[in-house]
């Protein structure tokens, strides 16, 4: 399913925001596709660069982005608790070759030559979930 990406980033932003409901959020620092491919349950988008992005055992929940612009986005429920999925989300970065750079230690950020990926976990209804965000290095 094609969602435009403005869309995503406003409840994505709003579900970030302190500011009241309906407040003015401006306009997004940096330039969005006009639509992302958006999966619910089980697969990743067309273009994933599964490959390069190891991602931990578990049902992904959401997955989206588009190889064009470079961005994904991947939600994946773990059976771990939420310290145990976050290390094997590390562990899998680091592993293939990613680091964190050296002011960013602790932050969930990791790089290599071509992408940056932020990594985040959380309980989310009683389970875990480890959040990725992806870009490609431009």
């Amino acid at each position: 399913m094609a969602v435009p990406a403005a869309a995503l980033l406003a409840v994505s932003l709003t579900a970030c925001s302190s500011d009241s409901p309906g407040g003015d959020l401006g306009t997004p620092p940096i330039d969005l596709p006009s639509s992302i491919d958006v999966n619910i349950g089980g697969d990743l988008p067309a273009g994933f660069p599964a490959d390069d992005v190891p991602l931990i055992r578990g049902d992904i929940i959401t997955a989206g982005g588009t190889a064009e612009e470079g961005i994904w986005i991947v939600n994946v429920r773990s059976a771990d608790s939420v310290d145990g999925a976050r290390t094997e989300a590390a562990k899998l970065l680091t592993d293939a070759g990613y680091t964190q750079p050296d002011d960013m230690a602790g932050s969930g950020v990791y790089t290599n030559g071509t992408y940056t990926i932020v990594i985040r976990a959380a309980s989310q209804n009683g389970a875990t979930v480890v959040n990725y965000s992806i870009a490609t290095k431009r």
